[in-house]
């Protein structure tokens, strides 16, 4: 008996162990957008439909600098989860960008094993007398950092696309992840 009560129990905390973690703010992978605007309730979300994924996203702040979240869905299934920091923010300095991105990328690592993964476009010979934000802001470099955690992908960006400057950081599913990937090698 008091094996079946232990085993019981075991499986009863497992079982919350399981529904307590989270994907992406309070999301788990395949939950549907009804069960978004169920918990997100007070939001008034912004809906776009694209290439067979639907965003649900509003604005908010996160660590303090205006942010658009976005939650994708496939098939009525939520498959990944976007920050775009600061989305109108053309009248902001590239360093204030740096500054957001590595303090981003501070709290990412606390919590993940991120890999640093920057992109040159051009010789960085000299960095340490210009500084990374003068790369940034003329394209010549994009910062980024990816991280793997139980099943999902974290990847964190900043670039400049078009003479705008992006920052940008994803969760998504490994189906997701899988998906893209597919569609790349498909196109060739």
């Amino acid at each position: 008996m008091k094996k079946l009560l232990l085993l019981t129990s075991f499986l009863f905390v497992s079982v919350i162990g399981l529904n307590a973690q989270n994907d992406f703010r309070d999301m788990n992978w395949h939950e549907s957008p009804e069960t978004l605007m169920e918990k997100y309730s007070e939001v008034d979300f912004l809906k776009e439909t694209e290439s067979g994924m639907t965003a649900y996203s509003h604005v908010d702040y996160v660590s303090g600098i205006e942010t658009r979240i976005s939650f994708c869905f496939i098939n009525d299934l939520f498959v990944a989860g976007f920050y775009q920091f600061t989305p109108e923010r053309s009248r902001y300095d590239a360093k204030d960008f740096v500054k957001d991105f590595d303090n981003i990328s501070v709290r990412l690592q606390s919590k993940y094993e991120m890999a640093r993964n920057d992109v040159w476009y051009k010789d960085n010979i000299n960095v340490d007398l210009m500084g990374i934000d003068f790369y940034l802001l003329t394209g010549d470099v994009d910062l980024e950092e990816v991280g793997f955690d139980e099943g999902k992908l974290i990847s964190h960006s900043l670039r400049n696309s078009e003479g705008s400057i992006k920052h940008i950081l994803m969760y998504a599913s490994s189906e997701f992840v899988k998906k893209i990937e597919n569609s790349v090698e498909n196109e060739f």
